[in-house]
């Protein structure tokens, strides 16, 4: 391994510890037969298992901490929008889906959309490539309650 991988691998430790050790708030936890529904106002807190279940899961870069993370700081911080982050875990507490999202002001509206709207023409999240399989059929039968 070069020593500046090695570097940068340590760097990246770092910076995940000082993420989490500034996490704020609980997320707000919603849950319905099966899944949990975990609501994050913050990426830091988030990074190691973002990065971690992207590995695996079906998405796209636009969907990736490291995408999500830099346009939240730019663009997103231009716009004063504020992030929401939905995590769907299973009764293992396994992450099925990350939807990365966002709250845009628009006069006294509040409109929850995609992370990036109206900037991007998709909405996609992150799936477990078991979830995916019958995440529709899942979402269109269940309700989430506090």
């Amino acid at each position: 391994m070069p020593a500046s991988a090695g570097i940068y691998r340590k760097w990246h430790e770092q910076s995940v510890a000082l993420d989490e050790a500034l996490a704020g708030a609980a997320p707000s936890v919603l849950s319905t037969q099966g899944l949990t529904a975990e609501i994050h106002s913050a990426l830091p807190p988030l990074r190691r298992a973002w990065t971690s279940f992207e590995q695996i899961a079906h998405g796209t870069f636009y969907q990736s901490y490291l995408w999500c993370s830099a346009w939240l700081e730019t663009v997103g911080r231009a716009s004063q929008v504020e992030p929401v982050v939905v995590i769907l875990r299973d009764g293992s507490h396994r992450i099925c889906a990350l939807l990365p999202l966002q709250i845009r002001r628009a006069g006294k509206l509040r409109i929850l959309e995609w992370l990036a709207a109206p900037s991007n023409n998709y909405g996609y999240a992150l799936y477990h490539p078991d979830f995916i399989q019958v995440a529709g059929t899942w979402l269109c039968e269940n309700r989430f309650t506090a």
